[in-house]
């Protein structure tokens, strides 16, 4: 493992960047593979294609030719993987593909400097784990969790935003974090959702579904907010289990609930748009308080079922605000 800093702007692939006269021999002469990359302070790095290096460490601009690049770490040796405390521009790609038996930690961006676009993470094995170091951590794109665990630190609980689709094939462990995602898949993957200092919000949907449970889900005590704007659906119905808890849903639209005999631990509260079952046969049971509006909209702006729903439906109590409209099923 060698460490390249940068002394000059200049192209990530190009040894003079670092002070090398001889500017081509990956490994030597500019970083390859387990190496560590530090951009410094007040120096720009230019990746004009795709690049695989140990671990970077950005204290300067890391930025491209104007093209989408990926950015692919394989181990470093070092602590942090990937360290970004400066400036991130145009659109990285961010892809941990660590062959090092070992934890990491991560920092994704620092303030207003920039985010990596899609991050995708495989580990060294599923027992592996990678932390948020640092401070809160926003990716612009999607996160792709396959192998490995990827944690919010359960001593500081760094908020994570993800502006795309979350989808985990590996585990999600949220802390007392505040997660929010554009949507949240499980693929067979699990989440140990955040508990009840901490929340889900989902703000969209990936393939029409909010929320895909095809994997584990762990509410430990946590709320689930889903302010979806357009029709989406709570997909349940796979392999996914787990109890969702104190789901909130102000999207507007039409949440479809598409979970066979499901239940919701704690209360559900639809503030603003429609939670129906999917083709109207989807058994729904809330364990605490069920409250459709909350009294600040115009008549029928919240709504819980539709005129065709058969399935049994069981509520430890039930509110209907001044806004609110709650179709009964034709069954229980």
């Amino acid at each position: 493992m060698t460490t390249f800093t940068s002394t000059t702007n200049g192209n990530l692939a190009d040894g003079a960047t670092y002070g090398n006269t001889s500017p081509g021999v990956r490994g030597t002469d500019f970083p390859g593979d387990d190496d560590v990359l530090v951009v410094d302070t007040g120096d720009t790095v230019t990746m004009d294609a795709d690049a695989t290096i140990g671990s970077v460490d950005i204290k300067g601009t890391l930025t491209t030719d104007g093209t989408a690049r990926t950015l692919t770490l394989d181990d470093g040796g070092q602590g942090y993987i990937c360290e970004h405390r400066g400036t991130v521009s145009t659109t990285i790609n961010l892809t941990i593909n660590s062959n090092y038996a070992g934890d990491r930690l991560i920092r994704l961006n620092n303030g207003g400097n920039g985010n990596f676009n899609d991050v995708s993470i495989t580990l060294q094995s599923s027992s592996r784990k990678l932390t948020i170091g640092t401070e809160a951590a926003t990716i612009g794109g999607n996160l792709i969790i396959t192998q490995g665990e990827f944690n919010t630190d359960s001593s500081n609980n760094y908020a994570l935003t993800v502006a795309g689709l979350c989808k985990v094939y590996g585990t999600l462990t949220g802390n007392s974090s505040t997660i929010t995602v554009g949507a949240l898949h499980l693929d067979g993957g699990t989440y140990s959702a955040p508990d009840s200092s901490g929340s889900t919000i989902i703000n969209d949907e990936s393939g029409n579904q909010a929320f895909d449970n095809d994997g584990t889900f762990t509410h430990n005590g946590g709320t689930v907010t889903i302010s979806t704007a357009g029709n989406s659906q709570i997909d349940w119905i796979g392999t996914g289990s787990g109890n969702l808890n104190n789901l909130t849903y102000s999207g507007g639209a039409i949440l479809e609930w598409t979970v066979n005999g499901g239940t919701i631990d704690g209360d559900l509260s639809i503030t603003n748009g429609t939670l129906q079952s999917s083709n109207g046969n989807k058994a729904l049971t809330v364990t605490g308080n069920v409250i459709v509006g909350d009294g600040t909209g115009s008549a029928n702006t919240a709504i819980l079922g539709n005129a065709s729903e058969e399935a049994a439906q069981t509520f430890g109590s039930l509110t209907i605000a001044s806004d609110g409209k709650y179709n009964a099923t034709s069954g229980t």
